[in-house]
């Protein structure tokens, strides 16, 4: 694999480059700043397979770096990992809002980083099988999808890490909400990977509009399956979220209605909340909400409305 490290201390580089290597990762690049991290990104022939970010930096950070990494079209979806001191609620928050996969504190655990390094080449097989799967006439529709471009839009595997991160730190101050497409094997039938993505892509930014006071993230667990984390304090409404999805899914009826699609019917299940999940697997929340929304789901009805500005996803019929 292709690696590329940050981070202003070049002891603690020599130290990753060493640790890497001793897992096997001899293709290690390195920057001290984002301004250099940045040039060797957009100079480099091949992508990089896998970033590791350290947080606290002088003139731009880590955190602000993850986002700029983010924005560029050849590491927009490559694994990157935090590394840092930091373990206050606030920073991981900032570093997973920013579109950060993981989180490893300081000093490194050779176990831990070696855990993530299985789960980089987990996911480049991964891309690898969805970039055939794309040109198909059908997609899997099962696949977790990356939600780029919504707000608080994260990937599953970030979303587990960040409960992972969360338990390890036994905080418990999120509630998952699981809202479901009743209709999806009617949708999914008969598109290409491309227009697929592009319900699940107008999906999740109804949802994301829909929740007054803004999720914490929000999460495609495959299928017709999304997971939205809040904050516990903050509470969850389930009447005023379904108020709301009826409003913004009436402008996106209008959209669809025009070339005949399908509209997403959908379903929003009550809160969950973690407990003292210290021995449960990570993602036991998220399973949580899914079922909750698939058993317990109060359905969204609405009519047809006014599309009052929305656009549709790249990859729909216009």
């Amino acid at each position: 694999m292709k690696i590329l490290t940050v981070d202003d201390d070049p002891v603690f580089l020599e130290v990753m480059k060493i640790e890497l290597a001793a897992l096997g990762q001899k293709d290690v690049r390195q920057a001290q700043s984002a301004a250099e991290a940045m040039r060797l990104v957009r100079k480099s022939a091949e992508p990089f397979d896998c970033v590791f970010l350290d947080v606290m930096m002088p003139e731009t950070d880590g955190v602000e770096l993850c986002a700029m990494l983010r924005r560029e079209p050849a590491t927009k979806s490559a694994p990157i990992i935090m590394v840092t001191v930091q373990t206050e609620i606030e920073n991981v928050d900032r570093a997973f809002a920013a579109g950060a996969t993981d989180y490893l504190n300081k000093p490194l655990n050779p176990r831990e980083l070696r855990g993530r390094l299985q789960m980089v080449q987990s996911l480049a097989r991964g891309a690898a099988a969805r970039t055939q799967e794309a040109s198909r006439p059908r997609p899997d529709i099962s696949d977790p999808l990356p939600l780029e471009g919504v707000t608080a839009g994260v990937s599953y595997l970030a979303m587990q890490n960040y409960l992972l991160k969360l338990r390890t730190m036994k905080l418990f101050s999120r509630i998952a909400v699981g809202v479901r497409i009743a209709n999806i094997e009617a949708i999914h039938k008969g598109k290409t990977a491309s227009d697929f993505h592009g319900v699940i892509l107008d999906v999740a930014e109804v949802i994301s509009e829909a929740f007054r006071d803004g999720p914490k993230m929000i999460c495609h667990a495959g299928g017709g399956d999304f997971v939205v984390l809040l904050n516990r304090i903050m509470g969850f409404n389930r009447d005023a979220v379904v108020d709301a999805l009826a409003v913004k899914m009436s402008e996106l009826s209008e959209l669809y209605a025009r070339t005949g699609e399908k509209v997403p019917v959908l379903g929003v299940g009550p809160a969950v909340a973690p407990g003292l999940m210290l021995f449960h697997p990570a993602d036991e929340l998220l399973t949580m909400a899914i079922e909750e929304a698939r058993e317990n789901g109060v359905t969204v009805t609405y009519g047809t409305g006014q599309p009052g500005g929305r656009t549709r996803r790249a990859g729909l019929g216009a």
